[in-house]
């Protein structure tokens, strides 16, 4: 006979970082008699493994439809008309009736699966969207007073990781100029009118999306509450993984009563591994490699993220591990999700370099001798486990008094060329941190906390 399961909990992912990083946590409420559901709202390559994860540890899984899931290209209406032409204001006005219909039965789909679960409490990632389904679950889920939790995917949060991310979007050419507040009359209306909407980037005065999606989603009732801070303020909680994002936050705005420092859950599992040596054992005759002695590359994918164009990005890369090479250490490439590794491969051959498949960068941080990485959120992994850091960023994002206080991580050294590569000057050695005998997990403290609020 089967044990009854006591309360619901409802994870709803719209992003596999998401699922990742909370999946120790989905694991840790199944294993304490929650009934687990999860919600899945994209499609991509990972869904087979969330799938057999789900079967493994008894956990439901639900998918929202397809044509109203992220990454879905019919969603895209206004971006043929991201230039000026003769007809462009008048499209854009036209526009508004017919895109707050689309999300007014968006809205009405997504609340018809969502009234069907009734959770005791939800959990959702940092996103930042407007128009999508976590804006209209959230917003739903507080209506009925339901106790909504964040657990993010990055220690990078609050505003000004915002206004840098956009201006790097924006110097790169990689987003439209229908944010500027001077594109069109249009644009300038909005920005007279809603001047809160705005945040000046270089003496440019942008909103953070075209203003005919922010209203026209406001309309809807499926916006984002403040469009320039990250997580949404609605959350209950939001558990991030240290001290520097939650000072991020505060800094920006956040309520600090909101924010709990828990770690970072996908680290549990790791700092299990760590001490165990069946694993490393596995691993290092995976990677071919000995453990402390390879350097670590993460692999910036620049033109996954369309902020390079296929050419420059090859030629970047391949200049990178040139370089690299000439340190005389073994190489070992992680790949970002969005990298296919078939592109990739020919780099085994050419470079005599190891690219990882069955080991996330995080998996590999805690044994590698060094670790080169573009401005990336898992560069905050350096400080955890005390690896030196090199940080190359070919397009310049970090340069800037301001902007370097975002991207400079503590200890770190950045270089703006890939010729800096070589030599590495990585010998100094670092301050060992004894692994405290006690670890404290971040699935455990969420767990406990989630627990102990609702049973008081």
């Amino acid at each position: 006979m089967s044990k009854k399961l006591n309360k619901t909990v409802l994870f709803i992912f719209s992003a596999i970082g998401y699922f990742k990083e909370a999946s120790p946590v989905c694991k840790r409420f199944s294993e304490n008699n929650w009934k687990v559901i999860i919600f899945i709202c994209f499609y991509d390559h990972n869904i087979k493994s969330i799938k057999n994860f789900a079967k493994i540890n008894k956990i439901q899984i639900i998918f929202l439809p397809r044509e109203i899931a992220y990454g879905d290209s019919k969603n895209k209406f206004l971006s043929g008309y991201s230039k000026k032409n003769i007809f462009s204001i008048l499209i854009r006005l036209l526009s508004i009736p017919y895109l707050v219909y689309k999300n007014l039965k968006k809205k009405k789909k997504i609340i018809s699966i969502l009234e069907n679960i009734k959770p005791k409490c939800v959990f959702m990632g940092a996103f930042h969207s407007s128009g999508e389904v976590d804006n209209v679950a959230l917003n739903y889920f507080k209506g009925l007073s339901t106790n909504c939790y964040c657990i993010p995917n990055s220690d990078y949060l609050g505003e000004k990781i915002l206004i840098d991310s956009r201006q790097n979007f924006l110097s790169l050419s990689s987003i439209s100029n229908i944010i500027k507040s001077d594109f069109d009359l249009i644009n300038k209306i909005f920005s007279f009118f809603f001047s809160s909407w705005l945040r000046n980037l270089k003496n440019v005065d942008v909103f953070f999306w075209d203003p005919i999606k922010i209203i026209t989603d406001k309309l809807s009732g499926v916006g984002m509450e403040k469009m320039w801070l990250k997580p949404s303020v609605l959350f209950d909680k939001v558990f991030v993984f240290s001290e520097i994002s939650k000072k991020m936050l505060i800094s920006d705005g956040y309520p600090k009563e909101k924010v709990i420092v828990s770690g970072q859950p996908y680290l549990d599992s790791i700092k299990h591994n760590q001490m165990n040596n069946n694993f490393k054992k596995k691993m290092m005759n995976y990677l071919k490699v000995e453990e402390g002695k390879f350097l670590l590359l993460n692999v910036e994918p620049s033109a996954e993220h369309k902020y390079c164009g296929w050419v420059a990005h090859w030629s970047n890369f391949q200049k990178i591990l040139t370089n690299l090479k000439k340190n005389n250490l073994p190489i070992v490439l992680s790949l970002h999700p969005l990298c296919n590794y078939e592109n990739y491969k020919f780099a085994e051959k050419k470079y005599k370099v190891k690219i990882s498949r069955n080991y996330s960068i995080h998996e590999l941080y805690p044994f590698c001798k060094a670790v080169v990485s573009f401005p990336c959120s898992t560069n905050f992994l350096s400080l955890i486990f005390n690896k030196k850091l090199i940080i190359y960023d070919l397009f310049s994002i970090s340069k800037g008094s301001e902007k370097i206080k975002v991207h400079k991580i503590k200890g770190s050294r950045i270089v703006y060329s890939a010729n800096d590569l070589f030599p590495l000057k990585i010998n100094i050695r670092t301050n060992i941190k004894k692994q405290p005998k006690k670890q404290n997990f971040s699935s455990d403290i969420i767990y406990n906390h989630i627990n102990t609020n609702i049973n008081s």
